[in-house]
């Protein structure tokens, strides 16, 4: 049994909160912001048990828009023998000559003596992508087929996020990632 969020807490007293946190180019290259934002969730007890999700979720939107919306790399230069190396190459030098762009990690919180409802929101200002050209209800839920792809060196990771969250939605121009999780305290 989950502790209670605080000694306070009760049907009558529900826990909401928002954080947001804006990223410029000058910390984009240095700092990771995910660490500070899953230690502002584990502050309470309860949401301890969700941290390798609240982790996968954050991390996984955060370099989707970091590598594909701001750094406009394209996840096909995974592919081949040395396609994560060739990857991660031209991340490090994209990363080192970005000079402008931003990614804003939004967290609205709302909780109950049973549960918490947490929407997570990544937009970066990229260009976006055709969300016609991408169809979430092709990847989610997700199969194990998915995960057990050896072929396949990218895309993955959206289908883990999707597997974990409620549901997982492309706004605006596709520059804007909203998923929500339902965590249970009980």
């Amino acid at each position: 049994m989950q502790p209670p969020l605080n000694v306070y807490h009760d049907a009558d007293h529900p826990s909401a909160w928002h954080i947001s946190l804006k990223v410029f180019p000058a910390s984009l290259k240095y700092s990771d912001p995910i660490p500070q934002l899953l230690h502002q969730l584990m502050v309470l007890p309860a949401m301890r048990r969700y941290n390798h999700c609240l982790f996968t979720v954050l991390t996984e939107l955060y370099n989707n828009a970091l590598d594909h919306g701001l750094l406009r790399l394209t996840s096909e230069l995974k592919t081949g023998k040395l396609g994560f190396d060739h990857f991660y190459s031209q991340r490090k030098q994209a990363l080192g000559a970005l000079d402008s762009g931003w990614i804003e990690l939004s967290i609205d919180f709302n909780a109950d003596k049973m549960g918490a409802s947490i929407q997570i929101d990544v937009r970066d200002s990229g260009v976006g992508f055709d969300l016609s050209q991408f169809a979430l209800g092709d990847i989610l839920p997700l199969s194990e087929s998915v995960l057990n792809q050896k072929t396949q060196m990218h895309g993955r990771g959206i289908a883990l996020v999707g597997s974990l969250c409620e549901r997982l939605n492309y706004l605006g121009c596709g520059n804007h990632a909203r998923a929500l999780m339902q965590l249970s305290f009980q």
